[in-house]
């Protein structure tokens, strides 16, 4: 009987654990609801893009290390709404620009997926940009690398596709 408690115990500890890795704390779940809480989507596009690793080392080894995003927003109708930036910035198709910077990260489809994100944003005063205060990365299929680089591709850079949903809200 305490053999098969021990086990038992041992058992939901392990499948706590893992859990832990691919979803985010009750913490994290309830901080990222609130930066979301009020706010009214303006815009749902669709971001196809490649996210930037290089290669490179430090005291615990060789690793991609993220550079930057690149890609761009599209309507469901398929017409270019905007394009991201390299400091996670947007400028749209009118030419408002909206730099954003990232709030929260959330949980990921699997290791091969960007997290979910909240960005906290300085909307421009005009343009289809303009009161834009929060964006939300969700859905995400890929943009991450699946494998640790070598010492032969130290200094190598690495572009990872990616697709996902961006939220606009107010």
């Amino acid at each position: 009987m305490k053999r098969s408690l021990l086990l038992l115990t041992a058992l939901v500890f392990q499948l706590v654990g893992c859990s832990a890795l691919h979803a985010p704390e009750t913490g994290d779940a309830s901080r990222y609801a609130q930066a979301l809480a009020g706010r009214t989507p303006v815009y749902n596009w669709h971001a196809k893009g490649r996210m930037h690793f290089v290669c490179t080392y430090d005291g615990k080894g060789l690793y991609w290390r993220f550079e930057r995003p690149s890609g761009n927003l599209y309507a469901d109708n398929g017409r270019l709404e905007g394009r991201l930036n390299a400091d996670w910035s947007i400028t749209a198709r009118d030419g408002s620009h909206l730099p954003a910077r990232i709030l929260l990260n959330g949980s990921a489809g699997s290791q091969s997926d960007l997290r979910d994100a909240v960005f906290e944003s300085d909307p421009p005063a005009k343009g289809i940009l303009a009161r834009v205060v929060r964006i939300e990365r969700k859905h995400a299929k890929g943009g991450m690398p699946l494998t640790k680089c070598s010492a032969s591709q130290r200094g190598q850079r690495l572009q990872v596709p990616f697709e996902a949903r961006w939220i606009l809200l107010r």
